[in-house]
């Protein structure tokens, strides 16, 4: 559980909503401002042919391309040939941090004792960069000594390094983490192969945290990265290349403390396959692809082509599966070095290729990845240009992709998308001929901006004989678009012609063009489960939760296409009056989500429609109460009071009166597990592993529903009482209120102790998290002294910040920093207006939406009501129409606010409108602190 610095007063909300375009529109402000032509020197660093600087000068001038040197060398005896394995990650702040080795040489690191690792950032969009004199300066990393390879630093700056953040466990701030790595030669001390330095200031000072990686030896790993992942559950995910020897070893190791602690898992392929430099990407639920050059003649190289390949390593993750579960299937990629091997020019097989970098792709979703090609004419596909003189090397850095689905069916074909950059001519300058080659690109450790649909790559180049310099590289995430710039062939992207309107059971058909190769179907963000399809139509079912209005997206190999218009839900019948809303859910969706509300008095639950608030029954039938399973229009539901929308997207019922636990996929209600339960008045659904944890409130206990069905109890002896402690022995006291975090923990609204709780589910331990047990009231302040009555509802959002419906208050409140303090309300009533000045009636049950609202169920009111991240109070439908506020569907009126959203322009138009606007307002006090948006990057993909 976080702990935050204290809040200033009055307490609000951030909008970050707000806080997300305002980010948005100053990074288009920047880009734009900061954009200039590449000048002419760079274009010689990079040692072109003219066919080579014409082409990728094209890119430049049209846009598809974008190149800026970040670092340039010194020139003369102290010049550096070597920038290998520029390695960078965002923090959330905006600050780009890179990490670069910088060598005198490719292989003479005992004699150059000035060979370092340095670390430069950029705060203005990567426009300039500071240090500003970092190679005249003592690198932050240390300073090679003596030529001793058992000192600190020479061992270190021997090999590889990777970088990334975290928010370490009790801090609000990113600490950066970057690892490092010795280089693959023989005897080197095991006890210094790997190091770990942590940078707590944004990476101007580093310390190291000391055996960190001990468990790692030269016998089980070499190299490190070159990035890290950022796993959904196993926090920090860094993977280790295979040494030079017999072992055909994989490591990667993970760290869920930003890098103070570190858990490593081994194990020995099964196949002759031993990848080095291997890059990592997640997605999904958690699965791991780790992609790296074959050093394994046996399994790398193909006689037939002569050509080393690539080779594949996929993790498909459980969610909930431990770490020490994690095993890859391996598999020899399609994706080889470029032309013919360079054996005969004495050189290894393997060093055909070079360093990849990978990523999954928001735009696209594929994993796609950036070749370094050391040698040769072209990649499996022909390039765009050829070399004028086909006798020297060329480099170049290549674009493939697949699709994640093939992956996890064990396909390793990967697709040619084509080519960012070529150069005739040298990387790196070293003795022998006349432009010798020892290394690639090296475009390992990007950052995937997805606010500004690029993929920033960065890069070296060394200039032969003289220097060498970094660059930053950035392409498009629109790979079709890439597609089309290179000039390869377009591919037969998907097109939706129509949309049938919803069957009886729950099913629409698309119709349109090109669904073949067909990956997945999205109705509101959720996947739909596809029944048919052909080239020219789809068969899908909606899935649960998805809200009238949303839009339908249709993902094949060749593209990705969205429908015009959004689905219209059916429903059975007119909403029950008078409404008595006790439990509340929100569908998916940033912009005026659906709301499910659970009618207890009428037995039914309800569906409402944003914006305007029109309300019909989802399931059950008004005034029936009974247990039927079945189609929702005839089942029975008897007291419904709680609410989820699982991660399978399928609602979930705590059908209190019926002290059972029912789940709605598509439109048929089912039981969901099996057990003993009394009552239970509320859910919380985990967002990725399946599980949905209960208030059984007659039982005193709170207890989980796994993916399997399986009934289990979590905390709570089943005797009413009050002791934290471990959970079996823990004592509650009908607990009515339930939320789960993105880590699994679960906060208690523990209605009859006047208190809210805290289960740590790793620890498996009950702690009162705020309120005096026994004593109700209402006061604020450090959350120890604190006091609710009789709270019924809570929530939690991403920033760990806990949101209560205090129902004998009236009130709604929130916890934060460690302390209390109330939203909205005060005395019992109904009014809409902000803050204190608002009035509830017994709030029961709250949801924080995707949009950054509060939704709340005010039963004796009869209405559910909205706050606002400005703590204005507003209702959305009300069945009783009190004075001040229109009948239900009614969206206006003096105290009432529509809702509404867009997406952040993109235009510098509206970035400038966007600023000059906020800084026109009147400064809003939050009560947390705005955080601006955080752009993707490759070390948490």
């Amino acid at each position: 559980m976080k702990t935050k610095s204290a809040p200033p007063a009055p307490p609000r909300r951030a909008d970050k909503t707000q806080i997300v375009s305002l980010a948005a529109c100053l990074a288009a402000l920047v880009s734009a401002t900061s954009a200039a032509p590449m000048d002419s020197t760079t274009l010689t660093d990079f040692d072109f042919s003219t066919a080579q600087q014409n082409r990728t000068q094209t890119l430049l001038d049209n846009g598809t391309l974008e190149l800026r040197r970040i670092l340039t060398g010194p020139t003369g005896a102290s010049a550096y040939r070597h920038m290998g394995w520029p390695v960078a990650t965002r923090l959330p702040d905006g600050r780009t941090v890179v990490l670069i080795r910088n060598l005198k040489s490719h292989s003479g690191y005992d004699s150059q004792p000035d060979n370092a690792r340095r670390v430069i950032w950029s705060d203005d969009n990567m426009t300039t960069w500071q240090p500003a004199s970092p190679l005249a300066n003592p690198p932050p990393l240390g300073v090679n000594t003596g030529g001793d390879i058992t000192t600190l630093g020479n061992y270190d700056y021997k090999g590889m390094h990777a970088l990334s953040w975290a928010v370490p466990p009790g801090s609000t701030a990113p600490r950066l983490v970057a690892i490092t790595a010795k280089h693959d030669v023989a005897g080197t001390p095991s006890a210094k192969a790997f190091r770990v330095y942590l940078s707590e200031d944004r990476g101007a000072t580093w310390r190291e945290q000391p055996g960190a990686l001990a468990g790692l030896s030269y016998d089980d790993a070499v190299h490190c990265g070159p990035n890290i992942a950022r796993h959904p559950e196993f926090g920090l995910v860094v993977p280790f290349g295979q040494p030079s020897n017999t072992n055909k070893n994989n490591a990667i190791a993970r760290s869920a403390d930003a890098g103070g602690t570190w858990e490593i898992q081994k194990w020995t392929n099964a196949a002759a396959s031993r990848s080095i430099e291997p890059a990592i990407a997640t997605w999904g639920a958690g699965h791991m692809v780790m992609i790296g050059r074959e050093r394994m003649d046996a399994y790398g190289h193909d006689t037939a082509t002569g050509k080393y390949y690539y080779t594949q390593h996929v993790y498909q993750h459980t969610p909930g599966a431990p770490f020490s579960a994690v095993t890859f299937t391996t598999a020899r990629t399609n994706i080889a070095g470029n032309g013919k091997t360079p054996v005969a020019k004495g050189k290894n097989g393997y060093e055909a290729h070079d360093t990849a970098d990978i990523i999954h792709n928001p735009v696209t979703g594929r994993i796609e990845m950036i070749q370094s090609s050391r040698w040769g004419a072209g990649a499996e596909n022909p390039l765009p240009a050829t070399p004028e003189n086909p006798t020297e090397p060329v480099n170049a850095l290549n674009l493939w992709s697949i699709d994640p689905v093939d992956l996890l069916a064990g396909g390793a074909t990967w697709r040619f998308d084509g080519n960012l950059v070529e150069r005739q001519g040298i990387i790196l300058g070293a003795v022998g001929l006349p432009k010798d080659n020892k290394d690639g690109y090296h475009p390992g450790g990007s950052i995937v901006d997805e606010a500004a649909g690029k993929q920033h790559i960065f890069i070296y180049v060394g200039v032969y004989t003289q220097y060498a310099n970094a660059y930053r590289l950035s392409r498009p995430l629109d790979t079709y678009a890439f597609r089309a710039a290179c000039g390869l062939p377009p591919l037969p992207a998907p097109a939706i012609t129509g949309i049938t309107d919803i069957a009886d059971d729950n099913t629409v058909t698309l119709t349109g063009l090109n669904f073949t190769a067909l990956k997945e179907v999205l109705v509101g963000g959720k996947t739909a489960t596809v029944s048919t399809s052909s080239a020219t139509q789809i068969k899908l079912t909606i899935p649960v939760g998805a809200a009238t209005g949303a839009k339908i997206t249709v993902r094949t190999d060749n593209g990705i296409v969205t429908s015009d218009t959004g689905i219209v839900l059916p429903d059975h019948g007119v909403a029950a009056s008078p409404l008595a809303p006790a439990g509340i859910a929100a569908a998916a969706g940033a912009s005026a989500p659906a709301l499910y509300i659970a009618d207890a008095q009428n037995h039914v639950v309800l569906r409402v429609t944003q914006p305007g608030g029109a309300t019909a029954i989802f399931a059950g039938q008004p005034g029936a109460p009974g247990a039927l399973d079945g189609d929702t229009a005839s089942a029975r539901l008897r007291e419904p009071r709680g609410l989820a929308i699982n991660a399978a997207g399928a609602l979930v019922i705590a059908d209190t009166g019926n002290s059972r636990i029912r789940l709605v996929t598509g439109r048929t209600i089912t039981p969901a597990g099996a057990g003993a339960l009394n009552r239970p008045h509320a859910l919380a659904a985990h967002d990725t592993n399946g599980d949905t944890y209960i208030a059984d409130t007659g039982n005193h206990r709170i207890q989980k529903i796994n993916a399997a069905g399986i009934l289990s109890t979590v905390a709570g002896s089943g005797l009413a009482g009050f002791a934290d402690g471990p959970a079996p022995a823990a004592r509650f006291r009908s607990p009515k209120g339930i939320a789960v975090d993105a880590a699994g923990n679960l906060y208690v609204a523990d209605t009859g102790n006047h208190a809210i709780r805290y289960i740590d589910t790793a620890s498996g331990s009950v702690s009162t998290l705020a309120g005096q047990p026994g004593s109700p009231g209402h006061d604020d302040g450090p959350a120890p002294s604190a006091k609710f009555n009789a709270p019924e509802g809570v929530t939690v959002d991403a920033d760990g910040d806990v949101f209560v419906a205090d129902t004998g208050n009236s009130r709604i409140r929130e916890i934060h920093s460690g302390a209390v303090a109330t939203l909205a309300g005060s005395a019992p009533g109904f009014h809409d207006d902000a803050g204190a000045a608002a009035q509830f009636d017994a709030p029961s049950a709250l949801v924080i939406a995707e949009d950054g609202n509060l939704y709340i169920a005010d039963p004796r009111n009869r209405a559910v009501r909205r706050l606002t991240p400005d703590n204005t109070v507003s209702t959305i439908i009300s069945g009783t129409a009190p004075p001040d506020t229109p009948a239900a569907g009614g969206a206006g009126g003096p105290n009432n606010s529509g809702s509404g959203g867009g997406a952040p322009t993109r235009f510098l138009a509206a970035a400038l409108l966007a600023l000059l606007a906020a800084r026109a307002r009147p400064p809003r006090l939050f009560m947390k602190r705005g955080r601006p948006a955080r752009p993707l990057d490759a070390q948490r993909r």
